[in-house]
């Protein structure tokens, strides 16, 4: 994540002094923030005696601007490393250009933005050099140093990094780390008694709905009613025609 640079200090071209950077850098990294459709527009000019890796760009779909980044690996004496926007290309424009230096010293890892003087838009080019490079690192730290503890203490020491290297605190001791993790048991830790004194305060709400067993009872008694009608009606029935067929097996014997 790099913040864009104000369009007032965005110019055609960058000359970076890279031999003083990588004799007490262990990684330099240049990235690019163009303000252009087309990220080809962007060009990385390795000089003789310059190694560095290729570079990598990508457009931001649907805008104008575009991001690149290239890592120098190593240079010699007076190597000069140029990043700049070809003119040729009628879709190229002014960029902001950031560097990005990890050095490494003792147990220490530092990691910084190189600061941008205050240019004007008329100025097309122009030379970083160490000193510049210094200065930036007193003035505009991106990152705050991050110390490599020793093998016996790396697991108690633990340093918070924050934007201004002022504000830092130092590593904290083990006896520091112990105090501060026992203060936060004590704080989310709840005695048994107290859970179990605790009583429910919570009602239940009333349950209107007719229950099961009351469902089921009034089904038996349906059933019931309805099948006593049908053999009521069955028994009636059957009761007519016995004294029908008794007449007329009387009135055929008489008959005879």
């Amino acid at each position: 994540s790099v913040t864009l640079l104000p369009a007032t200090l965005f110019r055609g071209s960058y000359l970076v002094t890279v031999v003083d950077l990588l004799a007490k850098a262990k990684e330099i990294y240049v990235v690019v923030i163009a303000r252009t459709i087309d990220s080809r527009s962007v060009e990385f000019v390795s000089e003789t005696g310059v190694t560095a890796i290729p570079d990598f760009c990508e457009d931001v779909s649907g805008t104008e601007w575009s991001g690149c980044y290239h890592k120098l690996v190593s240079a010699t004496a007076g190597a000069v490393y140029r990043v700049q926007v070809d003119p040729r290309k009628p879709d190229s424009s002014g960029f902001g250009a950031y560097i990005f230096a990890k050095m490494e010293s003792a147990q220490r890892l530092l990691c910084y933005q190189l600061g941008l003087p205050a240019l004007t838009q008329t100025d097309l080019e122009d030379v970083y050099d160490y000193a510049e490079f210094e200065q930036s690192l007193k003035s505009k730290p991106i990152c705050e140093a991050v110390a490599a503890p020793p093998a016996e203490n790396a697991s108690s020491a633990c340093e918070a990094t924050t934007a201004s290297p002022a504000s830092t605190p130092g590593p904290l001791t083990s006896e520091q780390l112990e105090n501060v993790l026992e203060e936060i048991t004590t704080r989310l830790t709840v005695p048994k008694a107290g859970l179990s004194s605790v009583k429910r305060t919570k009602v239940s709400v009333p349950d209107h709905r007719v229950s099961s067993t009351s469902m089921g009872y009034f089904s038996l008694v349906f059933i019931a009613a309805f099948l006593g009608l049908v053999i009521v009606s069955d028994l009636r029935k059957l009761f007519v025609d016995m004294r029908i067929a008794t007449r007329n097996i009387r009135a055929a014997f008489g008959k005879s």
